[in-house]
């Protein structure tokens, strides 16, 4: 056990380490940069990476590694991988953090002539140094319980995360003991990481809320620019050895319709669940509901693999793959659907509640005639955040398809039989699905403002 948490304390330790010192600059690029619609652009992508499916990182981190002539499993790609995923988080968290200036002091720091080193002292210093503490922390919580990663990167280093100890306690060793000490440890974790993200709180600001900032300078929006191409890599990567032909073959085909649909239909059960539980916390705060959200803001292996040991006793596993791998994502991305729901919620509730309360109007008209119409983006917004979350999850597969063929299994055989260009092109076909989810609710924001 103690070698279990050492190990892991070492890796999740040094990708938020990594994490950081990528981020940090990131910040200061984007908040530079701000005022333009190319900025916005580059926000989004990194917002993207953050969110996007390991697949195509992991197999183009290991396209890397071997084009260098470097060992392509092991700690440095685990953390690479989770820098590459995480840094975005640290950069978006922190430019948020810095827009929480208030113009007016800004205004002052231009007056008093301060210099560019003194206004970071001054103005920055203190809501971008807690940002960094925050972002650490959550960076840190996520990589010690990550599974996706490690689980395709970990060979020949020893537990590299506790998700993938518990895994293996859980159906290898099959030790009930050690598998019930770790996943009390992953709970306790689970909820510091919650308590870290804030759930429920507000919501992310965007930089196209701050339309009324200077234009960038060329200098920082061609470092910008250069940035997202270096972030690029691992994609190009991934993309280097793709073979269309392969996606002409029928069990990629049934593999591509199964994981579609069951990232569709997991992301509309979540976002209707979202929707409900967003208006009953807007009208009346529930500690009971919200101790119930951090409790499923989980790893999902954790909540998978308690739904297996559960009823697998009382169930044919194998024959419920499919409405079991559906409860598990379904599970998973709640919180998600619900921190993203909620800001816009709480301000219609705030607007139209009492109004509505005092037409007498059942809850079924005041979700559908008061809440749902000013909340469409933010429906379709938690929509593609919950289909793209389904789309990449892996640990709900592993434990549950057997007789269901979906991409993230047909990319785990195709690396464990070396076939590079099925794993190459499938691995790239999961990132294209997972950046058309993404896009959805910007074409529709798009679309609807040129009506």
């Amino acid at each position: 056990m103690e070698s279990v948490l050492l190990a892991s304390f070492e890796q999740a330790l040094l990708s938020a380490l990594t994490s950081i010192c990528l981020g940090t600059p990131l910040i200061f690029l984007l908040f530079q940069a701000r005022g333009s619609r190319k900025a916005s652009l580059c926000e989004g992508f990194f917002s993207f990476c953050w969110i996007c499916p390991v697949m195509p990182v992991v197999v183009g981190m290991i396209q890397i590694f071997e084009t260098l002539g470097l060992f392509s499993y092991g700690l440095l790609p685990i953390v690479l991988v989770h820098a590459w995923l995480n840094a975005p988080l640290v950069a978006l968290l922190g430019v948020r953090a810095l827009h929480n200036v208030s113009a007016f002091d800004m205004r002052l720091a231009c007056v008093l002539g301060l210099t560019p080193i003194k206004r970071v002292g001054v103005l920055y210093a203190r809501p971008l140094g807690a940002s960094l503490v925050v972002s650490a922390s959550l960076v840190f919580f996520l990589c010690i319980t990550s599974f996706n990663v490690v689980l395709y990167l970990g060979r020949d280093y020893p537990w590299p995360s506790l998700g993938l100890a518990l895994y293996s306690a859980l159906f290898d060793a099959y030790l009930p003991d050690r598998a019930i000490e770790l996943t009390t440890l992953v709970m306790g974790l689970a909820f510091l990481k919650t308590l870290t993200l804030g759930l429920g709180r507000r919501g992310s600001a965007s930089l196209r809320d701050f339309s009324g900032a200077r234009p960038p300078r060329l200098l920082w929006r061609v470092i910008l620019w250069g940035v997202v191409l270096v972030w690029c890599i691992p994609l190009f990567a991934c993309a280097r050895f793709v073979d269309f032909w392969v996606l002409m073959e029928w069990q990629v085909l049934v593999a591509v319709g199964t994981s579609v649909g069951l990232s569709v239909v997991c992301a509309l059960a979540s976002v209707v669940c979202a929707f409900v539980i967003a208006l009953w916390l807007a009208r009346s705060a529930s500690n009971t509901l919200y101790a119930l959200l951090a409790f499923l803001a989980l790893p999902s292996f954790l909540v998978g693999g308690t739904l297996y040991v559960m009823l697998a006793r009382i169930l044919d596993v194998d024959a419920w793959a499919f409405p079991l791998m559906a409860l598990t994502q379904v599970l998973v991305t709640l919180p998600w659907g619900v921190r993203t729901l909620l800001p816009r919620a709480q301000f219609v509730q705030r607007a139209y509640g009492r109004l509505s309360q005092t037409l007498g109007l059942t809850w079924y008209a005041r979700a559908a005639h008061v809440f749902a119409p000013p909340m469409k983006d933010a429906l379709l917004k938690a929509f593609s955040l919950c289909a793209v979350f389904s789309l990449g999850d892996v640990a709900s597969v592993c434990l549950f398809d057997v007789s269901h063929t979906t991409l993230v299994t047909l990319v785990g055989r195709k690396l464990e039989t070396f076939d590079v260009a099925g794993a190459h092109t499938l691995s790239f076909l999961v990132g294209a699905l997972a950046l058309v989810f993404y896009i959805i609710p910007h074409v529709w924001r798009t679309r609807r403002a040129d009506m």
